[in-house]
């Protein structure tokens, strides 16, 4: 007996892969799978407590994550931390209402942006020849990958275009058959019924009827549908200083924004 897989995310309803079950759910255990907590339609729990009672042994894989830094380089950031999470604690009650507590809190601003540049120096150490190796894998996998993926579309889209017109087909004949029941024709009623195909379920493809939108004239769209255009709004408030006034905009309020730039301690 093969214990079944859950499906990659979750998902309203049975989490086994494939199951579209979404009544009688029950929440059971997820050890089989290393989960805390697995929901599941009546028939798959039942296929679960089977496994389980055939395969006592089984465990599920787990993903061990073995550090690649040496202990002095743990041993550093730990400490690191630790000095973070108490500055934290300390920064909770302090005030800067002084010209001497200004120059502390920005004497301590430059010894934190050293020390964020230190821990950034040493991981991009760690990780450059990573990333390089990776963009090379991903490089050479990307032509295969993406012309696979053009496959996928395409038929994706004949299948598609194979179900729209079905069902337009279907939609016709059913009018057809109601035009003619009311009219009390039974043999053109008949007829059209006939012409009425059962669109049939794909082995692994599921096809779903949606609607999508496209936009043929944006002025004529209800204000709830509009968005803000963001970008525009800070290219305007960009083109004024911090001592002039922003050009008035109709429902726009202007604040004052101050940013705070720094060095690191050498």
């Amino acid at each position: 007996m093969k214990l079944f897989n859950l499906a990659k995310s979750k998902k309203e309803g049975c989490e086994a892969s494939r199951c579209k079950e979404t009544e009688g759910l029950n929440e059971i255990p997820g050890d089989l799978w290393g989960r805390t907590q697995v929901k599941l339609c009546a028939r798959h729990v039942e296929e679960a407590i089977a496994f389980a009672k055939k395969n006592p042994d089984h465990r599920p894989k787990e993903l061990t994550v073995v550090s690649p830094l040496d202990s002095s380089v743990e041993a550093l950031l730990d400490r690191l931390l630790e000095e973070a999470k108490k500055a934290i604690e300390f920064l909770k009650t302090f005030e800067v209402s002084t010209q001497d507590a200004l120059v502390e809190a920005n004497e301590w601003l430059r010894i934190t942006k050293a020390k964020r540049n230190f821990i950034e120096a040493r991981e991009k150490e760690l990780t450059g020849p990573i990333q390089v190796s990776i963009k090379r894998i991903r490089e050479r996998h990307a032509p295969a990958k993406r012309h696979w993926a053009d496959v996928e579309v395409i038929l994706k889209g004949k299948i598609a275009q194979a179900r729209l017109r079905e069902e337009k087909q279907n939609r016709q004949a059913l009018a057809a058959a109601a035009q003619a029941h009311e009219a009390g024709d039974k043999e053109a009623t008949q007829t059209a019924l006939a012409q009425v195909t059962s669109v049939g379920d794909l082995q692994g493809t599921t096809t779903i009827a949606k609607w999508k939108y496209e936009v043929v004239d944006a002025s004529q769209l209800p204000r709830a549908y509009l968005k803000v255009d963001d970008a525009a709004l800070k290219a305007h408030c960009a083109k004024f200083s911090s001592e002039q006034q922003p050009t008035p905009i109709p429902g726009v309020k202007f604040l004052p924004d101050i940013q705070v730039r720094t060095r690191a301690a050498s």
